[in-house]
């Protein structure tokens, strides 16, 4: 069971605003955070205490549409598409935390560019509790990467491994190093692998892996957890289709492997009469 706080007293609007500004042309996280400091809240925003023209920060066009949106914020069709967007959550269970929420992390409150509002699964009073977060990159620079890499050997030293994604680089990639020539160790794949990645050779039962120009052997036990990839499924991704307002002209299916590519294609011609095709790699298309 999923437990949610209410939201604070104090908060006027509710997230569907905040969505709603969110997905103005132009504008995203950065425009939003832009306009809340020039203002001070959504809740000015809305209440017409600022003009959106005289906010430089933003390009002249999202002014104009930010101009539109506050004429009517309900009746525009960004409001509209907040709401499906929360509805969408809402059947999945999901949370959508606002600054001014009880479960709203309060140190991500400390950063510049800190996200307006969050989307959460579960229990959200665990985001009140303090907790240990890693944030990685594909591109570390030298200092980063050194801190991955003493991080990793810590880590494994205590018996502890911290990592996601299908190894094709960052600190996974030290992790593995540490991690993967020991029979006392057991390296979880959580979620898909696709294929040509190190996860699926390690699925696959790889004995040994290329690191960093080495050839590291593989002794650990290896555990797939299908379970808890965070894609979409097609179930998910039908129900997103199915929210559009009106149909596309064509579908394009380019993520996944081939099988399951053409098979959802047919499921999207079946299910919604839609055109929909597997674009082959490297395609031009003309739209």
């Amino acid at each position: 069971m999923i437990e949610t706080p209410a939201p604070s007293a104090v908060e006027v609007f509710p997230p569907t605003a905040t969505i709603a500004l969110l997905l103005i042309d132009k504008i995203g996280p950065q425009g939003l955070q832009a306009l809340i400091s020039s203002v001070g809240s959504v809740e000015n925003l809305l209440a017409g205490k600022a003009d959106p023209l005289a906010v430089k920060s933003l390009p002249q066009s999202a002014r104009q549409r930010l101009a539109g949106f506050l004429r009517n914020p309900e009746a525009s069709p960004y409001w509209e598409q907040a709401e499906r967007n929360l509805e969408w959550i809402a059947a999945l269970g999901g949370t959508v935390l606002s600054k001014r929420h009880p479960c709203f992390p309060q140190r991500l409150l400390e950063l510049v560019d800190c996200p307006p509002i969050l989307f959460a699964m579960g229990n959200t009073k665990h985001l009140t509790k303090p907790v240990i977060s890693i944030v990685g990159t594909r591109k570390p620079t030298p200092s980063g990467s050194r801190t991955a890499s003493r991080l990793a050997s810590e880590l494994a030293a205590a018996g502890l491994c911290v990592a996601s994604g299908m190894a094709t680089g960052g600190r996974i990639l030290h992790h593995l190093k540490h991690n993967a020539p020991s029979h006392r160790n057991t390296i979880i794949l959580a979620g898909f692998q696709a294929g040509g990645t190190r996860g699926a050779a390690l699925r696959d039962g790889a004995t040994e892996l290329k690191i960093h120009g080495s050839y590291i052997p593989v002794r650990a036990e290896v555990a797939q957890l299908d379970m808890l990839s965070a894609h979409a499924d097609q179930n998910e991704l039908l129900r997103w289709l199915e929210g559009f307002r009106s149909a596309p002209q064509q579908v394009f299916v380019t993520h996944g492997e081939a099988s399951a590519s053409d098979t959802f294609r047919h499921l999207i011609t079946e299910r919604l009469g839609w055109e929909a095709r597997v674009p082959e790699h490297g395609e031009e298309v003309s739209l």
